[in-house]
C-alpha cells in the first residue's frame, strides 16, 4: 500500500486508500499490508502529531476473479470490529481486518 508523494498543507479528517489496479494483484501472491494506525507526521510541516495520526475505520475486501467475485466489508464501531457479508453480520477480532485481498481502506483522524 502506498500513497503518491504530496506536500500536505491542510490535514483532512479522513483518508481513503484504494488498490487502483486490481489486475496487478493477480500478478503474484504478494499480500497488501497496511497499518491499523497511520502516522503521516513525517510528510507534514508545522502540524501537531495528533492531527497527523489516523485510525483504520473500514476495509473493503474483494474475493474472486476480476470479472466477478464478491465484496465484504469490515467496519469499526466503539472499539469493536464487525464483518458485513451480504445478510451476515458478526463481530470479529482485529486480526481479521488485516486481509491480503484489501481493496479499499478508510482512515479517520485520531
Amino acid at each position: 500500500f502506498f500513497f503518491k508523494q504530496k506536500t500536505a498543507y491542510e490535514i483532512s479528517a479522513c483518508l481513503v486508500g484504494s488498490e487502483m489496479c486490481i489486475r496487478d494483484r493477480y500478478m503474484g501472491d504478494d499480500a497488501i499490508t497496511y497499518p491499523l494506525t497511520l502516522d503521516l507526521s513525517q510528510f507534514t510541516e508545522n502540524q501537531p502529531q495528533n492531527v497527523c495520526t489516523y485510525e483504520l475505520k473500514a476495509v473493503c475486501i474483494h474475493i474472486g476473479p476480476i470479472d466477478s467475485g464478491h465484496y465484504v466489508a469490515f467496519a469499526k464501531r466503539k472499539n469493536n470490529w464487525y464483518l458485513f457479508d451480504d445478510e451476515r453480520f458478526e463481530q470479529v477480532d482485529e486480526q481479521s481486518v488485516i486481509h491480503k485481498d484489501a481493496y479499499f481502506l478508510l482512515y479517520q483522524q485520531s
